[in-house]
């Protein structure tokens, strides 16, 4: 059944509507800490690199 703009408004925090609020706000947060995770492994990979590069072409083994 789809519902009006009416029918939805006259229930916001009904359980329906609460169900799917937490489901979008966890899914939300579970997103969030992934890429910010994959950001933080990016950044610090590029530090060891920038590190590591210089290196090898001073002494290519």
């Amino acid at each position: 059944m789809i519902k009006t703009a009416k029918q939805i408004l006259r229930k916001p925090f009904s359980s329906d509507m609460s169900y799917h609020l937490y489901r979008a706000i966890l899914v939300g947060i579970i997103t969030g800490l992934t890429v910010s995770v994959f950001h933080w492994v990016i950044d610090h990979t590029m530090q060891i690199l920038n590190f590591i590069y210089p290196k090898m072409a001073a002494q290519p083994m």
